[in-house]
């Protein structure tokens, strides 16, 4: 069992590196938090026996005798890939590109925006054919605009983060 964990931990922490050095050099937070997301689910879709393999895994997990070191292990997993969403909506704030209202929801969202994410990529194991390229952006195309901020933002304030996209 910890094995098992050990391995869907690495695994875990190899997309997101991956997915990772793909935003490093963009500036902008709206840009960063696309990039993820697309960055992430194209590495899903490049390998579906991989994800098939990893989702079985987490199954056999779930039915453990031993809770809670699946409830932690997993917990920690998946904390990990909310936090960096979470942290990319902060920044979006912080910058004035996502709207200040979003602030004190930042963890809600992140956590929304992950459970889509695992959701769309069982939709892309269990479904031959499902493209997750137009859903992806479907979705962020709403999901980026419900969050950005209003236009009539002080450009000096725009001004001390990244610059704007």
């Amino acid at each position: 069992e910890e094995l098992v964990l050990v391995v869907l931990h690495n695994w875990v922490e190899q997309l997101e590196g991956e997915a990772e050095a793909r935003i490093a050099d963009i500036d902008c937070p709206e840009q960063r938090l696309r990039t993820l997301v697309e960055a992430q689910m194209e590495l899903f879709g490049r390998d579906r026996r991989t994800l098939q393999l990893m989702l079985s895994m987490l199954q056999a997990l779930q039915n453990t005798q031993n809770e809670p070191l699946y409830r932690d292990g997993i917990r920690q997993i998946v904390t990990a890939g909310r936090q960096v969403y979470r942290d990319l909506l902060l920044e979006g704030i912080a910058c004035h590109q996502f709207h200040a209202s979003w602030a004190d929801q930042a963890d809600l969202m992140a956590t929304n925006l992950f459970a889509y994410l695992d959701g769309i990529a069982l939709h892309h194991i269990m479904i031959a054919d499902f493209d997750l390229k137009p859903q992806i952006e479907a979705f962020l195309h709403h999901f980026i605009g419900k969050l950005r901020a209003p236009k009539t933002a002080d450009p000096k304030e725009l001004r001390s983060c990244a610059p704007i996209c």
